[in-house]
C-alpha cells in the first residue's frame, strides 16, 4: 500500500496527533520511563544520527543540506547512466509534509529523496494578467540536451518566477524566437 498511496500513510498525517501528544504529556505513556527521559534519549539519538551524517558542525545541519532534493526522471530508474543524463540535483530543499514547501518522505526514511513537490507554482493577479509569474521545478523542456531542460531550478528554488506574456502586444514584445510550421503541399 505504502508504494501504491505514500501521500496517505497514516504516519506522515500523524504529526498533528504526535505534536498534541507531547505537548500534553499523558501520565503512564511509558512502563519504565518519564517524558523527560524519553524526549532527551530521542533528542540525543537524533544528534549522534545527524553527527555520524553530516559531521560535528552544527551550522552545516541545514535542511537543504541534510535532505537534498533530486528531480528524478521515470527513466532514471534504467540505468545509473539514464539518471545521470535525465535528473536533476540534487538541490538544497527545505521543504517536509507538514510545511508549504511540500516535499513528503515516508516516515519509515526521512533521509529519502522526497517523492512529491510542487512541479509549478503560478500567481496571477485578475485583471493585471501581464503580472502573472509561474515556475517549473526544473525548466520548460523534455530534452536533457537542452539549455532549458534544468534552467528554472535556481528560480524554483529561490521561490521566484518568470513573468508570463498575455495579449498580442505582450507576446511579441517578449518573444526571442518563432518556428513557423508549415503543411507540405502537395
Amino acid at each position: 500500500m505504502f508504494s501504491l498511496l505514500p501521500a496517505a500513510t497514516v504516519g506522515s498525517r500523524r504529526m498533528q496527533h504526535i505534536v498534541q501528544v507531547i505537548a500534553e504529556q499523558p501520565d503512564d505513556w511509558f512502563a519504565s520511563s518519564t517524558w523527560p527521559q524519553e524526549l532527551a534519549g530521542a533528542l540525543g539519538h537524533a544528534i549522534q544520527e545527524c553527527t555520524a551524517r553530516f559531521g560535528s558542525d552544527t551550522d552545516r545541519w541545514h535542511w537543504g543540506r541534510v535532505r537534498p532534493l533530486t528531480l528524478t526522471h521515470p527513466v532514471s530508474n534504467a540505468s545509473p547512466l539514464m539518471a545521470k543524463a535525465f535528473d536533476v540535483g540534487p538541490i538544497p530543499f527545505g521543504g517536509s509534509a507538514h510545511t508549504l514547501n511540500n516535499g513528503a518522505v515516508l516516515p519509515s526514511d526521512i533521509w529519502a529523496n522526497p517523492y512529491g513537490v510542487a512541479s509549478m507554482r503560478m500567481v496571477c493577479e485578475v485583471g493585471r494578467w501581464n503580472s502573472t509569474r509561474f515556475i517549473l521545478a526544473g525548466g520548460q523542456s523534455g530534452n536533457p540536451c537542452s539549455p532549458h531542460y534544468d534552467d528554472m531550478v535556481p528560480l524554483w528554488t529561490a521561490g521566484d518566477g518568470v513573468s508570463i506574456a498575455w495579449g498580442e502586444d505582450a507576446v511579441r514584445s517578449a518573444t526571442e524566437s518563432a518556428l513557423q510550421l508549415t503543411p507540405e503541399t502537395r
